[in-house]
């Protein structure tokens, strides 16, 4: 499995949020290659047949697997995707504020504290094990939810997650950190620092290039949590 699809299933007031990670194993990093948050009141059918769009194309066919975060939207939401065309290939993630990671059969995936979605991505984050370019359509959009993002916990240890100002998003964030997560889960990259991430094939080149206004940057460059130089702070838990 080379590509992971996250897509955090948006509702009236949320968007949807598709992003798609590639597996380096050579350069130990999972690199962002396509970023999209569709507009609000988009209909769950034109969602899966624009998903289905992305899974079905070379190079995602056949060398992908799609996240969903079937969270408060229900199995009939899920079987859209499963009867769309992907199949085996779809995994259902519904997230709860417990403290273990449960199979979830009837969603062919798991049920998985926020905890440990949140906590994955930081880690890779701060590791440098996460690269994101920056030319990407909607980059700029994650980055945001990046700085808007925080831990919050309670006097009696209760812990939550998300944006510090209401009315903001973390729709790009989850899809992400789910993409991530499943991707470590399945197939975690192995041990060691990160190297430099390998220019895109011709191939993944094309196809991404083709849903991107701008032609696809070949070297992701890094925006890291902590990374003052770069001029960016967040607000992410250090």
């Amino acid at each position: 499995m080379r590509f992971v699809c996250g897509v955090d299933l948006g509702q009236a007031r949320d968007y949807t949020a598709v992003a798609i990670v590639e597996r380096q194993a050579a350069e130990r990093v999972w690199a962002v290659r396509y970023l999209e948050r569709y507009p609000l009141g988009t209909p769950y059918p034109e969602t899966v047949e624009r998903v289905k769009a992305l899974m079905n194309r070379p190079p995602m066919r056949g060398d992908s697997q799609l996240v969903l975060d079937a969270t408060g939207v229900g199995r009939a939401i899920f079987d859209l995707f499963r009867r769309g065309g992907m199949g085996r290939r779809v995994a259902g993630i519904t997230i709860h504020g417990g403290d273990a990671v449960v199979l979830d059969p009837a969603l062919s995936g798991y049920r998985v504290p926020k905890r440990d979605i949140v906590g994955t991505l930081d880690l890779h984050l701060q590791q440098r094990r996460l690269k994101i370019a920056p030319g990407l359509r909607d980059a700029d959009v994650l980055l945001k939810e990046l700085q808007n993002y925080k831990i919050h916990i309670s006097e009696s240890g209760h812990d939550s997650y998300g944006t510090w100002r209401s009315g903001d998003h973390d729709d790009l964030v989850l899809a992400v950190g789910l993409a991530i997560w499943l991707g470590q889960r399945y197939m975690a990259l192995p041990p060691g620092p990160p190297e430099a991430v390998t220019p895109i094939g011709p191939l993944a080149k094309e196809f991404f290039s083709g849903l991107e206004p701008q032609a696809f940057p070949q070297d992701p460059d890094q925006f890291a949590m902590g990374n003052f130089d770069a001029g960016i702070r967040t607000r992410w838990p250090r």
